[in-house]
């Protein structure tokens, strides 16, 4: 009787309980690093710097929202993708998707680290 952890026609069993951990610690990390990013750019709106994300600039302008709005909005959005993303990882049985999904989110959170590493640069020089 095969494992209820092994794919169809795969031999080798799915990443187990340390993919979820891994997934869980990834998908932790990313939310963590998007309200950094969120806090550090709501101190540097308020002491005046200015928005540089397009997208943001013009979601503001399109729902006549302040840019502290968009910004709100832009990271629960992103929250919610990147949670969906962990969910289908999670839920998976196929070894590729889960590898995309824990991937795709580890870039997130280089991304965001980084960015939330610029604006406390920024801050505090």
């Amino acid at each position: 009787m095969e494992s209820k952890s092994r794919a169809a026609g795969n031999s080798k069993p799915l990443l187990g309980g340390r993919y979820t951990l891994g997934l869980t610690s990834v998908l932790l990390a990313s939310v963590a690093f998007t309200i950094a990013d969120f806090v550090t750019s709501f101190i540097a709106l308020n002491k005046g710097f200015s928005e540089g994300n397009t997208l943001l600039t013009g979601l503001a302008g399109t729902l006549s929202l302040g840019t502290i709005g968009s910004l709100l909005i832009m990271k629960a959005v992103f929250i919610a993708g990147i949670s969906s993303l962990a969910v289908v990882g999670a839920k998976s049985q196929e070894r590729t998707t889960k590898k995309l999904a824990l991937a795709s989110i580890t870039i997130f959170v280089f991304i965001f680290a980084c960015v939330s590493v610029n604006n406390l640069y920024w801050l505090v020089s």
